[in-house]
């Protein structure tokens, strides 16, 4: 007796040896139970056998086709009129030119196979052209926009500029993102806060960690309570926020006549189209159009909601001196302090993209290798005929 499993590991030959220890009788006796059953078992399966062949040579032979109206390539469909085809799945093999093209598809096109190639070349590339055109007039249709009148209650959309972090190629321009910082830091800070961001965000990524520490020492910043539990000042360190103008946000509407300046930290994922809305905000200051009355302390802007706006024109001409020398106007400080927004809304941005770029590069070349297998793989199986008669046993 064959023996197998754990316990045959820790006992081997188990059960032979319990095998030799019946005795003699009961051994003889089991050994012709077990035959007389495999015997049975083939008989049944003998008489299963006789009764399928008196069946097809008594009646399913009768409504066999005759042999002279045979044919391997079209006997089938026959089958299928007369109802003789049960069951089954046809795959159509390619006529006989195409069946030797498959075979040496490595070798060049002749004449004639080209001719016949420029048919269905020229007609899908006519297609698609005339599809390109049908697309690209309807989408210009759907993008064109109406004109935007003062009595709209909605401002006008944005233009969409060309910034150099809206491609799916490109990272954070830093020295811009640099020069925003500037910016922000000797205009805008003098309103705005951005208390999510801390100056340990600037270490090699806007400036040198001395740099930073410098920057963060030149403020004072409220700490305590100290030992006697009093508030006290102190120079900043780099773990510390950037410092808020103002104490609370009644000391802010206070000073702006009852207008709050909105944190900055986010303010370009807050706003729809951020990057070009801010740019627009900042450099779309107007005259009020005829018939607009402003009151005192208001100033008319294209993109801003209803037009008039608290924040008086943040930026002039020649109003800092950038580090690196570069022109000082208004359209490159609105730039560089667009780009430093967009940078501390999204830090971890470049990461983001660089992450997504390999995944697509990867998914992209596993395509390329599925189709390949999947073409030189499954050409057998899709180009053969399947043929189903009547089942037929030995």
């Amino acid at each position: 007796m064959a023996g197998g499993g754990a316990l045959n590991n820790l006992f081997p030959g188990y059960k032979d040896k319990i095998w030799m220890k019946l005795p003699y009788q009961l051994r003889v006796h089991l050994i012709k139970s077990w035959n007389k059953d495999f015997e049975k078992n083939i008989y049944k399966a003998k008489l299963k056998n006789n009764k399928i062949k008196n069946l097809n040579y008594y009646i399913l032979d009768r409504f066999k086709p005759s042999d002279s109206y045979k044919n391997s390539h079209t006997d089938y469909k026959r089958q299928i009129c007369r109802g003789t085809l049960e069951e089954g799945c046809d795959f159509f093999l390619p006529d006989k030119k195409r069946q030797d093209r498959l075979k040496n598809h490595l070798e060049p096109y002749t004449e004639e196979e080209n001719e016949e190639r420029k048919k269905y070349k020229y007609l899908n590339l006519k297609y698609y052209i005339l599809f390109a055109l049908g697309f690209s007039i309807i989408h210009n249709s759907m993008q064109a926009r109406p004109v935007a009148w003062c009595m709209d209650a909605e401002p006008p959309h944005t233009p969409h500029y060309p910034f150099w972090f809206k491609s799916m190629f490109h990272s954070h321009d830093i020295p811009s993102v640099r020069r925003g910082f500037e910016v922000y830091r000797q205009i805008c800070a003098t309103c705005h806060s951005m208390e999510q961001l801390q100056f340990r965000s600037l270490v090699n990524e806007v400036y040198p960690e001395k740099r930073v520490k410098q920057i963060a020492a030149s403020y004072d910043i409220e700490d305590g309570p100290d030992d006697k539990g009093e508030m006290f000042t102190r120079p900043g360190i780099l773990t510390d926020s950037f410092p808020k103008p103002y104490p609370n946000e009644e000391a802010a509407r206070y000073a702006n006549g009852g207008a709050a300046p909105p944190d900055l930290s986010v303010i370009t994922t807050a706003r729809h189209n951020g990057p070009d809305y801010i740019f627009s905000l900042l450099t779309c200051y107007r005259d009020p159009p005829e018939g607009v009355v402003l009151r005192p302390g208001l100033y008319y802007n294209t993109y801003f909601a209803g037009g008039s706006i608290s924040m008086p024109p943040p930026l002039q001409d020649d109003m800092i001196e950038y580090e690196d020398g570069t022109p000082c106007n208004v359209s490159q400080m609105a730039k560089d302090v667009v780009n430093f927004l967009t940078w501390a809304a999204e830090p971890t941005h470049d990461e983001r993209k660089l992450t997504g770029l390999k995944l697509v590069s990867g998914a992209f070349v596993a395509m390329v290798l599925m189709t390949v297998w999947q073409r030189f793989f499954w050409t057998i199986y899709a180009t053969r005929r399947i043929d189903f008669g009547k089942i037929k046993y030995l």
